[in-house]
């Protein structure tokens, strides 16, 4: 009977481990990234980095039922050394901050160095997930492209693949130094090349790079060029995405205003006769107030914004934005203050004084005046 269960209990224990062993082996839920890396480097290994969220049903359905396979894990064990981090909890939102985490599940390879070698986004089946991340570590892969670049290859169809590359894992900082390259010496003619307009217009998003620059104080010609709707949506896309830069988490916990950054800011958009500044000085300073919770500053910007002759709030921006303050502040002085501006919208279109904004069929259940009249009777 004792050897009857002591053979059971083995049965078990050797269950138990064959299941363990079975699937890619994770560090534990509490290691961090830098720990990983240690590993790997005492191994002669690289490190695995799976970027998720909770709610996130691809991340969920690599978890479940992908990684735990033994043909997944058989290929990843004893080359990685593997990670699983919440890209929004612990030292995750820092992560995704730092490597550009835009998509999930964004996996990531490293060397053993802590430099990175590979990245690729989204699910699949095992022998699929097996094939990108052999095609991702061969020599032909990303890290290879990387280095290529950094040894100065500047041939035009290896920075094409580069950056196609590039756009399809979503690493716009690293695009934007590959498109800044391939535009060099031709700022002023590259929008009469088909594929360096591309280029440019899908690339660039840094407002201080010199192809920018000309593009933005070069108004009219580059608008016959590139068609103004490209053009302006471009000029528009690349200060609202630099524009939210300047607020950054800090390790307190809250959100930092990098000042100097933002006065730079706003002295290009003057230099480059780009209209409106104060629109992205103001709505930086409504950003950086609502991450804070400072709702006293936030209406400042608001009511500024409101104030100036030269700006002008679409009714759903106004609708959104006000939105946010109703949800999350209670203090009655503070609302009464963003009552009066959705009042006077209000007021302003149905006298007549200003045209509602109108959006396209199905774009939205109620239109914005709707949307600001429902705000209005959440301040009630």
């Amino acid at each position: 009977m004792k050897l009857s269960k002591l053979f059971s209990l083995a049965l078990m224990a050797a269950s138990a481990l064959s299941m363990s062993a079975q699937g890619i082996e994770f560090m534990p839920h509490e290691a961090r990234l830098q720990d990983a890396i240690d590993k790997a480097k005492k191994e002669g290994k690289m490190v695995f980095l799976d970027c998720y969220t909770s709610w996130c049903g691809p991340c969920k359905m690599m978890a479940n039922k992908i990684f735990p396979t033994q043909e997944v894990g058989d290929f990843m064990n004893p080359k990685f050394v593997s990670i699983k981090i919440d890209m929004e909890q612990g030292e995750g939102p820092e992560i995704a901050e730092r490597l550009q985490i835009n998509a999930y599940p964004t996996f990531v390879i490293f060397n053993n160095d802590g430099t990175e070698a590979a990245r690729f986004v989204g699910g699949g089946d095992a022998q699929g997930f097996i094939k990108r991340v052999n095609d991702n570590i061969g020599d032909n892969g990303p890290a290879a492209m990387e280095a290529r670049f950094k040894a100065g290859d500047r041939d035009r169809q290896f920075m094409l693949d580069y950056l196609e590359y590039l756009g399809k894992v979503y690493r716009s900082q690293q695009a934007n130094v590959v498109a800044e390259a391939m535009l060099e010496g031709q700022t002023e003619t590259f929008a009469s090349d088909t594929t360096l307009c591309k280029v440019f217009v899908k690339h660039i998003t840094n407002p201080y790079a010199p192809s920018f620059v000309y593009a933005a104080k070069n108004r009219e010609s580059m608008a016959s060029l590139l068609g103004e709707k490209v053009y302006n949506d471009k000029i528009g896309n690349v200060l609202n995405r630099y524009s939210r830069s300047i607020v950054r988490k800090n390790q307190n916990g809250g959100f930092t205003l990098d000042q100097k950054k933002l006065d730079d800011f706003i002295a290009l958009i003057k230099e480059c006769n780009i209209p409106r500044p104060e629109h992205y000085r103001l709505n930086t300073l409504m950003s950086y107030a609502e991450r804070n919770g400072d709702w006293n500053a936030y209406m400042d910007a608001m009511e500024s914004y409101m104030a100036d002759s030269a700006l002008d709030m679409p009714d759903m921006t106004l609708s959104f934005k006000s939105a946010s303050l109703i949800e999350k502040c209670q203090d009655q002085q503070v609302r009464a203050r963003i009552k009066k501006i959705i009042q006077a919208r209000v007021d302003d279109i149905k006298s007549g004084r200003r045209t509602a904004q109108t959006l396209p069929a199905g774009r939205q259940k109620q239109t914005p005046l709707e949307m600001l009249e429902n705000n209005l009777q959440s301040l009630n």
